[in-house]
């Protein structure tokens, strides 16, 4: 009797531990229907908090590293929620700034939330973008309720000279124009290609570039693009292949004229025979340089990701199986078995994969980074520095490496709930093959140079340098 008493006892307090009136909402996909079907008059602010306190605490990857107190955040905040009107546009902003704290502090770089109102509103959170920001001394928030207005911006000079803001290729032109003219004013070549956002279809206004700079006894190849959407690019591609609209091009080009010229000529102006005309120039540019890494006259390799947001991780083996002839490992992943936080499987490795006519490339390959290389930026800098001829040149990386796919297939990551239209996180966290995990803090170059705004105001790219100068030492 004794016993049962006890027991009795012990399974009170467990209950008393755990009697929060959470949302009934035991599996990932139960999110969205919550999202999906709730009825919008027994929505509420405090529904809403439960929900993403519960989704959060189910489905975020990163509890072994996070130093929020989530439970703290429970206390702290179901109180506050509560007292919110739902109809209320004041509230709304209210309910805003209470997101904004309690997600300050997370480390996922990935991660943003997207909340709105019954009266219309929406507003973004991007956590990790915004302790960036307050480096700064700036508030992302307030920047983005501007309609993104500059002059905000512009108050801290510290920011508007740092690699987050000047070392973008689509956004400063003074950074392609250093690279192109190192390569030109050294006898080298430099092309450049772009894909087009037309009415339908967005490529994020893609740009890639090659070149080839002389040095002693042969050559450095550099490739350059602004995100890994080759996925797209290729799948377009043989689309329009499929559908004879490059048979429908070269037919009608009468005059022979190049890709390039075709698409300068003012008469072309039909946007699907443009944009398929654009995939077919980004896509053979691309294939030249897989194709002259195969030339004995190739002494190194710089593949620049400056700015580089990421993309599908196919492409990963789709662009350095081109280097390798063997799968190779370069970072271990591993995701939630259950929905207590630290539910985690086992370690797997992640690897990529040689292509049909990969080589094994044995002369020095650079991955040229910045504060903006992103997601699969970052693990291709992991998949640089884990070569044995590989280096990593230029600034720490941004800090978002976990891997994104829906929740149904990992049991966590992303989810949605009453006036939640997305919470944005990945369903699989990384750990380098040094046993670190670099998901907030951006993985660090092998070789850090320190940007410099005025020599690239002046014309000189440093970072670039840098990555000229290891290919030479390691030849």
């Amino acid at each position: 009797m004794k016993k049962i008493i006890r027991y009795a006892a012990i399974l009170a307090a467990l209950c008393c531990l755990s009697c929060r009136a959470v949302v009934n909402l035991d599996r990932p996909e139960d999110y969205i229907r919550a999202g999906a079907n709730t009825d919008p008059s027994a929505i509420t602010w405090a529904s809403v908090f439960e929900s993403y306190w519960t989704g959060m605490n189910n489905n975020y990857l990163f509890w072994s590293i996070d130093p929020t107190d989530w439970d703290k955040v429970y206390d702290d905040y179901q109180g506050k929620f509560a007292a919110l009107d739902v109809t209320s546009e004041a509230d709304f902003q209210t309910a805003y700034r209470y997101f904004q704290d309690i997600t300050k502090d997370l480390v996922d770089g990935h991660y943003y939330l997207v909340i709105y109102d019954l009266n219309g509103n929406t507003k973004q959170l991007n956590p990790w973008a915004a302790r960036y920001y307050r480096e700064h001394g700036l508030d992302l928030y307030e920047y983005l309720d501007s309609g993104r207005d500059t002059s905000i911006l512009e108050r801290s000079p510290s920011y508007m000279r740092s690699d987050y803001y000047a070392e973008r290729f689509s956004r400063n032109p003074k950074l392609g124009a250093a690279v192109e003219s190192r390569f030109i004013g050294n006898s080298g070549t430099y092309a450049k290609a772009a894909i087009s956002d037309y009415d339908g279809v967005d490529f994020s206004n893609f740009a890639m570039s090659t070149g080839s700079l002389p040095v002693s006894g042969g050559c450095i190849l550099y490739f350059q693009f602004t995100n890994f959407d080759y996925y797209d690019i290729n799948g377009y591609y043989d689309y329009y292949e499929a559908e004879g609209i490059y048979a429908q091009i070269d037919t009608g080009n009468t005059a022979g004229k190049s890709d390039e010229e075709l698409l300068a000529d003012p008469a072309f102006t039909d946007e699907t025979l443009r944009l398929a005309l654009e995939m077919r120039i980004v896509r053979n540019k691309t294939l030249q340089f897989f194709a002259d890494l195969k030339s004995p006259d190739v002494k190194g390799v710089i593949v620049d990701l400056r700015g580089n947001g990421g993309g599908y991780a196919v492409d990963l083996s789709w662009i350095w199986g081109r280097m390798i002839t063997r799968e190779h490992t370069f970072t271990y992943n591993r995701s939630k078995l259950g929905d207590n936080r630290l539910d985690y499987s086992p370690w797997f490795s992640q690897k990529i994969f040689p292509a049909p006519d990969g080589i094994e490339l044995t002369v020095p390959v650079v991955a040229l980074v910045n504060k903006l290389s992103v997601s699969c930026s970052e693990l291709s800098a992991m998949i640089v520095a884990s070569l044995p001829n590989g280096y990593v040149v230029g600034g720490t990386t941004y800090g978002a490496q976990g891997g994104l796919t829906g929740n149904r297939e990992y049991n966590g990551g992303q989810f949605t709930a009453p006036l939640l239209e997305l919470v944005f996180t990945p369903s699989v966290q990384l750990k380098y093959l040094d046993g670190n995990i670099y998901e907030g803090k951006g993985f660090p170059p092998d070789i850090p140079v320190d940007f410099d705004y005025d020599a690239l105001e002046a014309g000189t790219d440093k970072r670039l340098e840098a990555a000229i100068r290891c290919v030479l030492e390691h030849q």
